[in-house]
């Protein structure tokens, strides 16, 4: 499929098993879904029995057994033979007010302890679990081509840990090799090639769901910029050759995206030329070159209009 002059969002298809990675362009993503799968846990919630209590036992649980800060807890108790009256406690602070069978999310973090105790007549239980972590999950990605192809993950982290992200390129469905950032530089692509990137997302603890963004056919590569600026030039007029070459030998398009009042630049040859009638000081340039394809490339450099001497 062409790709056309600006960013490109594809489709993410998620699988689980794939061992491989603040803000970019989130707004403009396609969202992802994706299923979390919680760890499992053996949980020991021994009954505790109160002296005189026979041979009866009160047994309470804590569900799920491997809770997150993504799911109210619920307390499950057995062998009650009058009514229970239940306390939840977190890090070993009675939570005020909270009686119910149930714990809201509101009360929990990652590391807490919540405990919970029954007590029923003569009859005492407890249990506790750990809110474990949450790994982080991949909600949008942005595909975006130029001179080299990068990849924007956009993630999220429902403890507020820090994302990092894994990567793997391939082309042609071949991997590239010791590439692993979200950058795949031009040396490994060329026009025709089709690039799939599989992006893993993890905090400090473990890994989320890995995604595959797939399907991205280069149509061709950008123009090289080869010519050098230069820094500054003392008032008078200011010219500068914009010299640029097109990798598939298209014909080449300049235009002028930033620049100080008054410079122009010719837009089949690459001349720049300015009257410099500005205040001396820096002056911001972007110059950008494209091909007939609407591949492009840019050059952006900072311009010092120096004044007389010793102003």
């Amino acid at each position: 499929m062409a790709i056309g002059n600006g960013n490109s969002t594809r489709n993410l298809v998620f699988f689980v098993g794939l061992v491989v990675i603040a803000a970019w362009g989130c707004d403009r993503s396609t969202p992802v879904d994706s299923a979390v799968h919680e760890p499992t846990a053996v949980i020991s919630s021994a009954p505790v029995q109160m002296e005189g209590t026979g041979t009866d036992d009160l047994h309470v649980v804590i569900l799920p057994i491997s809770p997150t800060v993504k799911t109210a807890l619920y307390a499950r108790v057995s062998g009650a033979r009058e009514p229970v009256r239940l306390t939840w406690l977190k890090n070993g602070e009675t939570i005020e007010g909270e009686i119910a069978s149930s714990l809201g999310l509101e009360h929990l973090h990652k590391g807490d302890i919540i405990e919970v105790e029954a007590i029923s007549g003569d009859l005492r239980g407890i249990s506790s679990v750990e809110i474990d972590n949450s790994p982080p999950t991949l909600s949008s990605v942005n595909f975006n081509y130029g001179s080299v192809v990068t990849v924007e993950p956009c993630g999220e982290d429902p403890d507020g840990d820090t994302i990092n992200y894994r990567y793997q390129w391939l082309v042609n469905e071949q991997e590239v090799l010791l590439e692993s950032t979200n950058v795949l530089p031009e040396d490994f692509f060329a026009k025709g090639d089709r690039i799939t990137v599989v992006i893993t997302p993890y905090d400090d603890e473990t890994d989320g769901v890995t995604a595959r963004v797939e399907d991205v056919m280069i149509a061709n590569k950008p123009p090289v910029i080869s010519s050098t600026p230069p820094a500054f030039f003392e008032g008078g007029e200011f010219s500068y050759q914009v010299a640029a070459t097109d990798p598939e030998g298209e014909g080449l398009i300049y235009s002028i995206d930033t620049a100080p009042e008054g410079m122009t630049i010719d837009h089949q040859t690459g001349g720049v030329f300015w009257r410099a009638e500005a205040a001396p000081g820096p002056h911001l340039v972007k110059i950008k070159v494209s091909d007939t394809s609407g591949r492009w490339s840019v050059q952006q450099f900072t311009l010092e209009l120096r004044g007389p001497e010793g102003e």
